[in-house]
């Protein structure tokens, strides 16, 4: 059967300059090497009815080519090009349709579009010879899924070529403190910051962002090992980069570049809990160091030793929030670099009970201070920094000396978890929320377990201090 498409001069010379048709092709003269594989292309991917055109002697930018050749002379070399007479529609349909009998010695090309970073741009692949049809186009399209052209991905990674994981990675951090949900603290973002410019982006930064997957990240982790890091920093500096990739969103909110990582592949060290260094401090230790610190040193030292607070929270306190005995503080802030802020998490904004022998320390320190209970002379926070340096140990060592004398006095876990401010774990938790309410019970537990070290006298020179107890 013959299907006729007749398209008249205009139709011809609109078409001429279609550069949007991808049914129009455009050879020169001398491109005469590429008319055979450009009919037969058409032959093998235009649908029947569907007039495809093959302009010769025009040039890509559809203009005509000049001197023109004698037309019966192209016409003829043409013919003779395709092996064929001159009326060409059947025999190029024969080709590859199927229920005909096939030319054996006639090539078959399959033909696609594909997108690149200068533009769409057209390619013609060979499929040998005596092929039909049907088969010819499903060569075609295992061609087109085995070499991810229509795969989302790659689309992105090829039309955006600028986007690597350095500059996502700005963006990302960037928008931490600031997004709507789950903001992130400054100290966090400091980390991570550290973790970038130190580690990730020397090794990763000029990548594109498609490219930073199980194997980027295994490179990554070879060469943090080759530095020293301990496993637990590794694995905490292995999470920035999947964040950064996990970041990049399409207009849909859906990632662009989403990943299955593979621990095992990219040789990801497991973090033996036994052997992690977590430095505390002994009684024995906060005695001497209560005796031999200045003033505002010791009480600040006896406040973390006796309460588990963070270095942050203990400089951000003011005498308004304790109440009138000091025996019941109120956390509410959190200071870091100087800037005060939110607790670390909800859950640390929190009330914490004081043991008396404390409270009498801390009310006479207290006295006719107005701003920031351990400041400069000039009034401004403490620097973490200098409060570790007068210490001579890490500061949560402090905060796991707590932990460990309200274990050890078998403190209930919901009272533990109240002082310490850390998040309920089980809905048992959050169904007993309302015992911190229960003074009583709390003041009880307080004097219970007490301080776990002495305090001594040490700022009380100027104070009366009597005790009071029952006679035997």
């Amino acid at each position: 059967m013959q299907i006729v498409v007749e398209l008249n001069e205009s139709e011809l010379l609109a078409r001429l300059r279609n550069f949007e048709d991808h049914l129009v092709e455009r050879k020169t003269i001398k491109d005469e090497r590429d008319w055979k594989k450009t009919a037969v292309a058409f032959a093998n991917s235009v649908p029947v009815g569907l007039p495809a055109v093959l302009y010769i002697g025009v040039r890509d930018n559809g203009e005509i080519e000049t001197p023109q050749q004698n037309l019966d002379d192209v016409q003829k070399k043409f013919n003779r090009h395709m092996g064929l007479s001159p009326v060409i529609g059947d025999d190029l349909r024969d080709i590859c349709d199927p229920g005909v009998d096939l030319n054996p010695e006639a090539p078959c090309y399959g033909r696609f579009w594909i997108d690149m970073p200068e533009g769409r741009t057209r390619r013609t692949v060979s499929f040998g010879t005596g092929l039909n049809r049907a088969t010819a186009s499903r060569r075609l399209r295992d061609l087109i899924e085995a070499e991810g052209v229509n795969n989302k991905e790659n689309f992105i990674t090829i039309t955006q070529p600028g986007l690597t994981f350095g500059a996502q990675a700005e963006k990302w951090l960037a928008s931490l403190p600031h997004r709507r949900r789950r903001p992130v603290k400054p100290a966090t973002v400091f980390g991570w910051r550290h973790a970038l410019d130190k580690w990730i982006l020397p090794t990763l930064g000029k990548r594109h962002l498609s490219e930073v997957g199980n194997g980027a990240l295994r490179e990554l982790i070879e060469v943090m090992v080759e530095g020293g890091l301990s496993a637990k920093t590794i694995v905490n500096y292995s999470q920035v980069p999947k964040m950064v990739v996990a970041s990049a969103l399409n207009g849909e909110g859906e990632q662009l570049y989403p990943r299955k990582w593979n621990h095992d592949f990219m040789g990801l060290p497991i973090v033996k809990q036994e052997e992690q260094h977590r430095p505390t401090i002994t009684e024995a230790e906060i005695n001497q160091l209560i005796q031999s610190a200045p003033r505002r040193e010791a009480v600040l030292f006896a406040l973390i030793a006796g309460t588990g607070l963070r270095a942050g929270e203990v400089l951000a306190l003011k005498p308004t929030d304790f109440n009138g005995d000091f025996t019941i503080l109120h956390v509410t802030r959190s200071i870091w670099k100087g800037k005060e802020q939110a607790p670390k998490t909800p859950a640390a904004v929190r009330t914490i009970d004081i043991p008396a022998t404390l409270a009498v320390v801390l009310a006479a320190y207290a006295e006719g201070k107005t701003g920031l209970l351990f400041a400069t002379r000039s009034g401004r926070p403490l620097s973490q920094r200098n409060v570790h340096r007068a210490a001579g140990h890490a500061l949560h060592a402090f905060r796991r000396f707590r932990t460990e004398v309200l274990r050890r006095t078998r403190v209930p876990e919901d009272l533990i978890g109240l002082w310490l401010g850390h998040a309920k774990k089980t809905i048992t938790d959050v169904y007993a929320d309302g015992l911190k309410n229960d003074i009583q019970w709390r003041r009880e537990w307080c004097e219970k377990v007490g301080l776990g070290f002495s305090v001594g006298l040490f700022g009380l020179e100027n104070q009366t201090v009597m005790l009071f107890g029952k006679a035997a």
